[in-house]
């Protein structure tokens, strides 16, 4: 009821009478109630999600703000605000981008301390008996999802890692949500990308593509699965360009060649080339070998074997980097972010891309800005993507941490010279991580301040009716009977963590895995502090290595660290955030 009136306050008077205040609420509505502190508009949104009490349209709101708290255009007050009070263009960009920066690590920090994918998952399953409302937090969670793992921030690999080890949604609810919505697309006459279903499609196709970059984990699920060939089944989707080219993608960097289906994707996707117009192929080639950094997926190198498969699109050249061209227009959400309501952009003509792709994951405003291509170094040499984790070989070159990994698996030596190669002899590229922070922050500050003053209405909730698509999904929930046996003793032990400042707690505190808040810290042998609950995980899933130094480590080579937890109690304490 508290947030049912919270909406009412927020919300810009209805341009009609009857329309639903909530509706209107955004993200940026959010930050200028919090005064832009990212941690309590997250960690509100992620209760919301989680509180079964609260009617789907509260829900609804949260994770569509939770969503749009992932982009640029969420994070500042009106750009009016700031002209009227005297500060020069060049003032407001580099407070802006300031801002961003603050911004981005607090929101994926944030993300992970709140538990917001799991959130989503309790959401999505409290609700799946209705397509229509699933529809909605599933496309809200992908883009959430997907534009945090695209940012440069120091704390994207620990969101990588989180979303390996402490979510099971990416598996247990993402893959049954595809197997689900297949046979309605199946059973439509006609599929255009007006059909919610195919948006949606096309929406978990893109952050498959990410997330099979970024974290390797969930790679054998679509080896092992002919979901891939199943999509390529839905009618008239070998028609756009844009459902071909993320199909691609996320066969190359799942390598897909090594499944028992790659033969009968290998011919679909053969068969729908061939049949595209000849300036419908050249677009497509063109986005597969020559991407633009600033707007493509993260794709992995090919391998030899996938390179000579898919020879008849990629030609006689693998994924090539980013090409470093003249100035050219690009849309707010760059970098493989949400794309704007407008559409993609077109590489070749600097303008609006044509029909053959999809709308954006959700409707942002569109404004365009002028910037350069690349610098050396910011983008990998292997993939041509912005470096986001990047890894210095000894040579000095430098490659996006995934990118270099996947290689190494078919081949250990170095991707360009030849030579023997581990991953044991690279180090992290901070210092060019941080330029790449500060150039993408930079980019998408500019884009905010190119836009117009009056931002894009939100998307309407599509009132549709149906049976549900989404069957019986796994039920996340707590065992009640654990729960209440433990309850007075959680209440006494356990650290409480309601920071506002989680972006401010020391290094030092946080486990080495997640980069979460420690609760129970432990120190292993080579002195990393882990979280317990975090550690057992990893070891569950990766075996018995140290998450930092790929050592061999067990559990009980790892005690508990006293002292450390006193000292977290006492700075939440200090800090009142505990």
């Amino acid at each position: 009821r508290w947030l049912e009136c919270l909406a009412l306050v927020l919300a810009p008077p209805p341009e009609e009478k009857g329309e639903d205040p909530q509706a209107q609420i955004t993200g940026r509505h959010f930050m200028e109630l919090t005064n832009n502190d990212t941690s309590v508009a997250v960690s509100l949104m992620a209760w919301v999600l989680r509180c079964a009490a609260a009617d789907f349209s509260i829900q609804e709101m949260a994770g569509r703000a939770l969503a749009q708290l992932s982009t640029a255009d969420s994070v500042f007050l009106p750009v009016a605000a700031a002209r009227e009070a005297g500060a020069t263009n060049d003032q407001q960009l580099a407070e802006l981008t300031t801002t961003l920066n603050q911004h981005v690590d607090g929101l994926i920090q944030s993300v992970i301390q709140y538990e917001v994918v799991d959130a989503f998952g309790r959401c999505i399953c409290q609700h799946q008996q209705s397509h229509v409302r699933t529809d909605v937090l599933i496309k809200n969670f992908f883009a959430t999802v997907h534009n945090c793992l695209l940012y440069c921030a120091n704390s994207q690999k620990h969101l990588r890692t989180h979303l390996a080890l402490h979510s099971s949604i990416v598996k247990d609810i993402m893959f049954p949500y595809v197997d689900n919505i297949l046979p309605a697309l199946y059973d439509m006459p006609i599929v255009t990308m007006d059909t919610i279903e195919f948006s949606n499609l096309k929406s978990a196709v893109q952050t498959f593509v990410v997330v099979t970059f970024s974290v390797d984990v969930f790679r054998r699920d679509f080896l092992n699965d002919d979901i891939i060939f199943r999509m390529l089944e839905v009618p008239q989707c070998m028609n756009y360009v844009g459902f071909l080219e993320v199909v691609i993608r996320l066969c190359i960097n799942v390598s897909f060649d090594q499944s028992q289906f790659f033969p009968l994707v290998q011919n679909k996707l053969q068969e729908g080339y061939n049949a595209l117009p000849p300036d419908m192929q050249a677009r497509l080639q063109l986005r597969l070998t020559r991407p633009d950094f600033s707007r493509a997926l993260p794709t992995a190198q090919p391998s030899a074997s996938l390179a000579a498969a898919f020879a008849f699109v990629l030609g006689s050249e693998r994924v090539q980097p980013a090409r470093s061209a003249e100035p050219q227009r690009a849309p707010a959400q760059c970098f493989g972010m949400q794309p704007s309501a407008g559409g993609d952009w077109d590489l070749e003509k600097g303008g609006p891309a044509s029909d053959d792709d999809m709308p954006g994951l959700a409707p942002v405003a569109a404004p365009t800005l002028m910037h350069s291509g690349p610098q050396t170094g910011r983008v990998c040499e292997l993939s041509g993507v912005l470096l986001t984790d990047p890894v210095t070989t000894p040579d000095g070159r430098v490659f996006e941490r995934a990118t270099l990994e996947a290689w190494l698996n078919f081949s250990p030596m170095h991707p360009l010279t030849g030579v023997p190669l581990t991953m044991a002899e690279c180090t992290s590229a901070d210092a060019v991580r941080q330029e790449n922070m500060a150039y993408q922050v930079g980019v998408l500050s500019a884009a905010v301040l190119a836009a117009e003053e009056k931002p894009a209405e939100p998307a309407p909730v599509q009132q549709m009716t149906g049976p549900s698509l989404l069957g019986d999904l796994p039920t996340i929930q707590n065992d009640p009977g654990v729960a209440a046996a433990e309850k007075e003793k959680k209440k006494k032990s356990k650290i409480r963590i309601t920071s506002r400042k989680l972006i401010d707690a020391p290094e030092e505190m946080r486990c080495s895995i997640d980069g979460k808040i420690c609760t129970n810290p432990l120190r292993s042998i080579y002195g990393h502090v882990f979280e317990k609950k975090t550690l057992e995980k990893w070891f569950q899933s990766c075996g018995s290595v140290c998450p930092v130094t790929q050592k061999p480590l067990k559990m009980e080579e790892c005690q508990p660290d006293s002292a450390l937890k006193k000292q977290i109690i006492k700075w939440l304490k200090e800090t009142g955030q505990a």
